[in-house]
């Protein structure tokens, strides 16, 4: 397995889950209905975090990480520091971090085999630290054909 070193860097808090779509309105051919959007705080925080990957994607330090994954596999740790200790939930910032991460640092997120989250508090300075591993392969365990190969 090739081991490069980690990419580690800061993010602003994602917003919550529950907060990331809203529920419009449309009128069609067909009628009215409603349709799921994106919703601002969910484009918000992507707008605020791909300059920022932007710039790791950038560096030659990271560029044999960022092959490394592009081409394998990645693990990343995610460090969320809230305001309070009972007002969110850890994996309410997950998926759209992991989303964001994956889509600036052009890496696929069905390539993602590891995962790692920790709460900690930080009232003045609510952030989100993120380290991310890349590897060249990855055992998925007992791997064996599952359905026998017979042909139909």
């Amino acid at each position: 397995m090739t081991k490069v070193e980690p990419i580690r860097f800061r993010l602003a808090l994602p917003p919550s889950t529950n907060a990331l779509y809203r529920t419009v309105r449309v009128q069609s051919s067909r009628g009215t209905g409603t349709r799921r959007v994106s919703a601002e705080v969910a484009r918000a925080f992507r707008r605020a975090a791909l300059p920022v990957l932007d710039l790791i994607d950038g560096t030659p330090e990271h560029s044999a990480a960022l092959s490394l994954g592009r081409q394998g596999y990645w693990s990343i740790s995610l460090v969320a520091y809230f305001v309070t200790p009972h007002r969110r939930d850890l994996d309410d910032v997950l998926k759209l971090a992991i989303d964001v991460i994956a889509e600036g640092l052009r890496l696929a997120d069905n390539r993602l085999v590891d995962l790692h989250a920790s709460k900690y508090l930080a009232p003045t300075d609510p952030h989100l630290e993120v380290e991310i591993e890349t590897f060249s392969d990855w055992s998925f365990g007992d791997e064996r054909e599952v359905l026998p190969n017979t042909p139909i």
